[in-house]
Order: structure tokens, then sequence, then C-alpha cells
């Protein structure tokens, strides 16, 4: 298991008096409030007494980083609730197995926690469970806060109708990894378009080896191809957000991918490999690029030798990947909105340790973090970044704002079904219609 550095120096939380404090100190706090007891099995939501008449908020969380992610996460809030004795926050950790039957549950139920995180869409699906966050957004440009943070990470949490899902805290996209060894044994120089990516692959392909990695099956592999339609100019939908795979734009992404397997550049055996394979085979050597997650290069014992190459430009000029923003998320069954948001926003200020030893592999959308955290001061996540940030597009774009249905698109088999055609070598155009007629069935 890989080790990150401690930060450098120590990273003090902000712990003022609260606002319940200093209430509760001039007799403003009114009566304690009461509630049924938290049930730890369906998360009924906060604002129930606890011992001394203190109130307390559910939070649940996800894994977001290694197996010393969730105890970091609970030393976090051990801190606030050491500071608030009369808010205190319960830490519930929701597998990825089962998040999606877990909250489905809570939001039919009305037994949704106060505050959580989760997969980037699933705020817009479950819309009506949550609680708009436009008032903390105008608090972020009166305090200064929303300066410190990436705007698109906060544009991407409003849905058409302009409300604020959500507050922002991290990122994940697709860039190109690079194994700087056999580029350069090669000769070969880092791709800046479609028609040198397939070149260089051609080139770094032999003696067992393969110029491109790929996989067939998990996420992975259909943002990897999700992610080319998007750097071509297309996409899951159009302008006018309506389904829209059966395109020229993804035709010629299919086209590369299929190029790139008829070269041998990529593996046949590729159509079962997983995200596990793929890395395996970049620590191997096996592979020399892969569409990958940025920190991949965090992850490999041969990290120093893998590097992110700049944006590549499409067939027609064009230059994106896929990029998602995470936020956290209040709920309207919250029977103590103004308590879960100060949480919320003093977790957002002081979840640093979260990468300096919870290990992280999402990257924060608060610019500072990246000077205050050592981890993050590697010049590859400035690549990140600088570079590849800006192209970054959400998944529903071009349509300009996210769709509720987006997160059943990540559940779906449809999309794992069209890499696997595209890399088995079906015809794209069945294959591409096949998976517009399942995206046009879906429905929030």
């Amino acid at each position: 298991m890989r080790q990150t550095h401690p930060a450098r120096g120590s990273l003090a939380l902000s712990t003022p008096l609260s606002r319940r404090s200093l209430l509760k100190a001039a007799g403003a706090a009114g009566a304690a409030l009461t509630g049924a007891p938290l049930l730890a099995a369906c998360g009924s939501s906060g604002g129930g007494g606890g011992s001394g008449g203190a109130a307390t908020i559910e939070f649940w969380d996800m894994l977001w980083g290694l197996d010393r992610y969730e105890p970091t996460a609970r030393a976090l809030v051990a801190e606030w609730n050491r500071a608030n004795p009369d808010l205190q926050v319960k830490y519930r950790l929701i597998p990825w197995a089962s998040f999606y039957e877990v909250f489905s549950t809570a939001v039919a139920s009305g037994t949704t926690p106060d505050v959580s995180t989760g997969a980037t869409y699933q705020a817009f699906q479950f819309e009506q469970a949550i609680e708009p966050m436009n008032d903390a957004v105008a608090q972020w440009r009166r305090d200064g806060t929303y300066d410190q943070v990436i705007p698109q990470s906060i544009t991407a949490q409003a849905t058409e109708d302009g409300e604020q899902t959500g507050l922002p805290w991290g990122m994940t996209l697709r860039t190109l990894s690079c194994n700087r060894k056999l580029f350069g044994a090669a000769g070969v120089t880092q791709p800046r378009s479609f028609d040198e990516l397939r070149a260089a692959a051609r080139r770094l392909t032999g003696g067992g080896r393969y110029g491109m990695g790929f996989c067939g099956q998990g996420a992975l592999g259909w943002q990897m191809l999700l992610s080319l339609m998007v750097n071509n100019g297309g996409g899951l939908y159009d302008a006018k957000c309506g389904p829209a795979l059966v395109t020229d734009r993804n035709r010629e992404a299919c086209q590369l991918v299929q190029d790139m397997v008829r070269d041998g550049s990529i593996p046949k055996a590729a159509v079962g490999w997983d995200q596990t394979d793929v890395s395996a085979a970049m620590t191997r050597g096996d592979i020399a690029m892969a569409i990958t997650e940025p920190a991949l290069f965090n992850s490999l014992p041969n990290g120093a030798d893998i590097d992110i190459a700049s944006p590549y430009e499409g067939f027609h000029g064009d230059k994106g990947t896929l990029l998602w923003y995470l936020a956290m998320w209040q709920y309207r069954t919250s029977e103590d909105k103004p308590g879960a948001t100060e949480f919320m926003n003093w977790w957002l200020s002081n979840e640093q340790p979260l990468w300096s030893r919870g290990g992280t592999t999402q990257l924060p959308v608060r610019t500072p973090f990246y000077d205050e955290i050592r981890t993050l001061q590697d010049p590859r996540y400035r690549k990140v970044l600088d570079e590849w940030v800006p192209v970054g597009k959400i998944m529903s774009t071009p349509c300009e704002y996210a769709l509720p249905t987006l997160n059943q698109v990540e559940g779906q088999a449809f999309m794992p079904t069209l890499v696997q055609d595209v890399l088995s070598l079906k015809p794209i155009d069945e294959s591409l219609q096949t998976a517009q007629d399942a995206l046009s069935q879906l429905r929030a």
C-alpha cells in the first residue's frame, strides 16, 4: 500500500467559538431540540436531542481514498465534536457497492441524513430531497470563499432552474497517463492530436508491449471511450439536452479506438480488462499510455516514470475530457439546517488531512490547498489544474446543465456494452444506436 507524505507543517483546524455556542451563552438557544433516535440502518435525519441536550446532525460520507481515509475522516469529525459540544456530528461511511440503494431508500422513506457526500449526479436525480444552498453560495461571495474555489465547480451544482444543489469539495477527471521511460526509449514525443495518438501507439507497440491501454469492464472503460468522444466534440447529448450518441463525432472517436485495436496497439485482451488490469499493466511497463484518473501515478510503484500528457486535439481541433465535480449536500429533512450549513462550511475549510493523511484520490477544488498540502505540490497536479481542468466537461455536455438522468447513466449497462462492442470491432453505427436507444429510455 502506497504511503502519502505528511503535510508540510501543521494544518491547524479552524475551531472558533461556534454560532451555536454564542447563542446558547446569550440564552437564545431556545428549547432543546427533540426527535426520534437516529436509526443506524436507514439514517433518520438529525436534530434529535443527544445527551446533555446536545443536538445531533448525521453526516453520510463515501470512501474517497485508501483504507486510511475513514479513520482520518472520523478524526476530523471528532475535532468538530470537541469544539462544538452542543452540535454533535454522527458519521457514517456508506459503501460504494450499495450507495445507490441506500440513498434511494432514504429518499423514498424520508430518512435522509442532514448532510452527505456521494456520486456526482445523485443530487440532480434526488433533487426533490436536496436543500438548495443558494444562500450559502451568496455568503461565499461576501466572505471571499468563492474566489478560492474553481468557479466551474460551483456553477456545475446548479439545476436548470438555478437552484444550487450543493457545495463543492473535489473533482476527478480523465487525463492521458504516459510511461516516460517507454516514450524515451522509443524516441516518441507525447501526442498533441488524435492522429499523433494513434501514430505514437503504433510506434510504442512491440516486444510484448502495447502503445495504448484500454478496458472493457467496469466504469473506467466507458469513461475512456466517452472522454475520447467529448475530446472530439461529441458526447451523450446535444446542445438541447436530447440523447445524441449517433453522431459523426462519436463515430470518429469509436473508429479511432477500433483502428488502434486493428493496429495491434490496444491488446485484444483489453475487452476483459478492468481498472485494476490497466494499473497492473502500467506498473509492469506492458502499456505506454492509458486514459486514467490524474492520481494514477501516485498509486503505482513506478509512479516516478508516469507522466501526464497535455490535452490533445480531436480530429476537428476540439479539446476536452470528462470531468466530475464532487459536492456536499444538505437534505430537506434536516431539522437543523443552520447547524448543518455551519458544519458543511467548517468541513470544507478544514478537510486538508483527507489528502495529507487520508489518501484521497480526488483533487480539491479549493486552489489554496495545492500550496498547503505537500502531496499535491507535484508539478503533474499543476499541469492538470492549469491545462486539463479548463477543458474538462460534465457528462451532459454540450447541454449547459447537469441532467437528472446522469446518475442512472453511470449505473446502467449500456455504456459498458458500448465500449465492449467497440473493442470487439462490432459495427459502430449499430452499437451507437443500441446505446442511444437505452439512453432515450431513461427517466428522471
